[in-house]
């Protein structure tokens, strides 16, 4: 293919800037001019993976916004104020040198109710803008630094994979696009190709430590990954299933511990190919991405799955896009001799950022094969330096099956004998009542209801059920409406209490017209009230 270098009538021949055409239809792209070897070249996928990245922030910031008041608003379940008062009180005052580095937030400067509010505005904003390819760069950055902001401050609400997905996805995007104002594919926009191969590691460290830990020995239990049994539990007892689930239940034994292994062979097999040629790439993107649409049909996983589709787009070059993209180019910037100060300053920049984010990461997939050795102990202290941050991370999802569903339904009375049950908006409770699809929005109280189910009401991983508890007895608006129904909306109730129940799914030839069926409840919160000074206690005992 020619290069023809495109300079603008009457222009001096030998001006600084110069811009060479590429069309995007071509067989045989150019190789990239800023000292990174490649073959292929990935604008248009770079370009899209920006607008989809940008879509998947506003739809995780408007998911919180909904949510805002009754999780972590004044009168939510775990106020942001009065954690950021805490870390306050723990650092003395110290909020440069100490607090904002062990728990990075903007809200540190004001966490009340309006400046969360105008997090949420900023976020969709500047969402917006990210798909709109407006100022990339700076956009990611502040999008980053605003869904960093909300992790730090919201706890156990934020404790979820994905958001540490998102926030390592994000910040590898500040680096992606070129600085410019409004880059398009006629108009100076080139991924950095840096960049490139670590979003291919970061999707490779995820497929890949996916299915290792599916396989690798936990504790005594039986591992029904090893065994191919898992899918005869994974569609009822997932977190917050759709109504495919229940229909994907129904299937044959056989088919479910055919998908078993499947699902292990693509998430240790395929990987590999994202470092191969293009042919390798494609096939690696088209099979991880039906993948994730598998997995996104039978449950609901907020946006992560549109985030590994995401990573998945940018395996694509722009030769497969050579048919739909016929008459467009890419423009691509060349330096003049007397700009090679620049050139190779701007080259060592990228390559040391490089070997740093490479190391880090490294050490996250390291981490997960095995116990690091102690001669990695320097760089054991700078990733226990940068973990507040929450952008290299180790990954790992379905890791243990859950062979049971522990169900908690809580419930209501004025006088402690006519019980009435408070129902969720998504979570499982009306036996007759069928699972509902929300992603990419999280509802993240129905999401942690399932872990709580788990474990017990006294642990300090629950506590914040208690604070729900709390918020429902006082008759706190804002936490009401985190629910579908609300039986007590004119008066709170003097009593709550909460049983757990085995959920299963119906049988298809069993007739049962309900969705769910569920055994005999077990006592998970004793009944609860509130003391004068408005502190909660069980009956006859302080809780």
């Amino acid at each position: 293919m020619e290069l023809q270098p495109e300079r603008q009538k009457g222009k001096n021949p030998s001006e600084p800037r110069q811009v060479e055409t590429v069309s995007l239809h071509t067989r045989n792209p150019p190789p990239s001019r800023v000292g990174w070897k490649t073959d292929d070249t990935f604008c248009f996928a770079s370009l899209w993976f920006l607008r989809l990245l940008g879509f998947i922030y506003l739809s995780a910031f408007v998911s919180l916004w909904v949510q805002l008041d009754g999780l972590i608003g004044s009168n939510g379940i775990l106020p942001a104020a009065e954690y950021v008062e805490a870390v306050r009180n723990h650092f003395e005052g110290r909020i440069f040198s100490a607090a904002i580095w062990k728990a990075p937030s903007a809200f540190f400067f004001g966490a009340n109710d309006l400046a969360l509010h105008v997090g949420c505005i900023l976020g969709c904003l500047f969402s917006v803008l990210l798909m709109a390819a407006i100022l990339p760069p700076l956009t990611a950055l502040v999008l980053w630094v605003l869904y960093l902001s909300f992790t730090s401050v919201a706890g156990t609400f934020f404790g979820f994979q994905w958001d540490n997905l998102l926030l390592e996805v994000g910040l590898l995007a500040v680096f992606l696009p070129p600085m410019r104002v409004l880059p398009t594919l006629k108009n100076g926009w080139k991924p950095r190709v840096w960049v490139l191969w670590l979003y291919r590691f970061l999707l490779f460290r995820l497929m890949f430590s996916s299915g290792y830990v599916k396989l690798r020995p936990e504790g005594q239990g039986e591992n029904t990954w090893a065994n191919l049994t898992a899918m005869n539990f994974h569609y009822e007892t997932q977190p917050l299933p759709t109504v495919f689930s229940w229909y994907a239940h129904q299937l044959p034994e056989w088919f479910d511990k055919t998908s078993v292994g499947v699902t292990l062979l693509i998430q240790l097999v395929i990987p590999f190919f994202v470092f191969g040629p293009a042919i390798c790439r494609r096939t690696a993107s088209a099979i991880l991405v039906f993948l994730q649409i598998l997995i996104l049909t039978t449950g609901n996983y907020c946006f992560f799955n549109l985030l590994a589709v995401a990573l998945c787009l940018l395996l694509i070059d722009d030769r497969l896009f050579s048919g739909f993209l016929r008459g467009w180019s890419c423009r691509l910037e060349i330096l003049s001799p007397d700009r090679q100060v620049y050139r190779w300053t701007r080259l060592i920049f990228s390559k040391c950022l490089f070997a740093l984010f490479l190391l880090l990461a490294s050490y996250q997939l390291i981490g997960t094969l095995y116990v690091p050795p102690s001669f990695l102990k320097p760089i054991s202290e700078m990733d226990s330096a940068i973990a507040p941050f929450r952008s290299f991370n180790s990954y790992g999802l379905f890791a243990n099956m859950t062979t049971s569903r522990p169900e908690i339904i809580v419930q209501g009375s004025k006088v402690g004998e006519t019980w009435q049950d408070y129902e969720f908006i998504y979570k499982p409770g009306d036996l007759n009542r069928a699972p509902k699809w929300n992603a990419p929005h999280q509802p993240r109280l129905d999401w942690q209801m399932w872990f709580a189910a788990l474990g017990d009401v006294r642990s300090s991983r629950n506590q914040w059920f208690l604070s729900f508890v709390t918020g429902l007895l006082q008759g706190r608006e804002e936490v009401a409406r985190l629910l579908e129904s609300n039986p007590f909306s004119t008066e709170p109730p003097k009593y709550i209490r909460a049983l757990v129940y085995d959920y299963h799914f119906t049988e298809m030839e069993s007739g049962d017209i309900n969705w769910w069926r569920r055994g005999e409840p077990r006592l998970y919160c004793p009944t609860v009230t509130l003391d004068e000074s408005g502190r909660l206690r069980a009956q006859g005992s302080n809780f």
